[in-house]
């Protein structure tokens, strides 16, 4: 999506004023929707303002002087929890957002996994372009009547749900454990064609 990186909420509202609202503002440090607003307008804007330059315990004593807006594009969000080593995709698969909370910045209570080829390349690309070793996800977004993923961010971590990789024979240790060791992984790198799971907590008020 567009995007602009702001110092102040009159940048943020002139941001969204070019662009449409709603905006999504965005803290450069956060963890599971925490740091994350969505602004419908500039007394939004202000309030994220006033909450996203706080100084966090994540930002390891360097507080933040600007924030990143981004345009609102309104479809599903999907992701693709990878492991990399020298910059090579050994393992990942991809994952949607199905239930969220809180709504609908929150981290995904309700995630599917599937096969995507589609998103596997472009997390290869990010992996070969910046010499990735270890665990990462990419985060998309799919526009609502399109099937052209558009990238959100980059997270240089796993996800709380990548463990449950091993479960279905695409472990994400096991293949970087093999790949630092120069052997042949005991795992899965993807899922197969076709095949699906869905896990997670339903959460009340939200429907499936």
């Amino acid at each position: 999506p567009t995007f602009a990186i702001v110092e102040d909420p009159a940048e943020a509202d002139a941001f969204a004023l070019a662009h449409g609202y709603p905006i999504v503002v965005k803290r450069a440090h956060g963890f599971g929707g925490a740091g994350v607003a969505m602004c419908a307008n500039a007394a939004d804007i202000a309030v994220a303002f006033h909450a996203f330059l706080k100084p966090q315990p994540l930002d390891l004593g360097e507080a933040p002087a600007r924030l990143l807006v981004q345009e609102h594009v309104p479809g599903r969000v999907y992701y693709y929890l990878s492991t990399a080593w020298q910059g090579r995709l050994v393992a990942g698969y991809a994952s949607e957002k199905v239930v969220a909370h809180p709504h609908p910045t929150g981290p995904p209570t309700v995630t599917r996994h599937f096969r995507s080829p589609q998103l596997r390349a472009v997390a290869e690309s990010l992996a070969a372009g910046f010499g990735i070793s270890g665990h990462f996800f990419v985060e998309f977004i799919v526009p609502e009547g399109t099937d052209r993923p558009l990238v959100l961010e980059i997270n240089r971590r796993i996800t709380p749900g990548s463990h449950r990789g091993s479960l279905r024979n695409v472990d994400h240790w096991a293949a970087l454990l093999a790949a630092m060791n120069g052997t042949k992984s005991p795992t899965r790198s993807d899922f197969d064609d076709g095949e699906e799971t869905r896990d997670g907590v339903h959460v009340a008020h939200h429907e499936v």
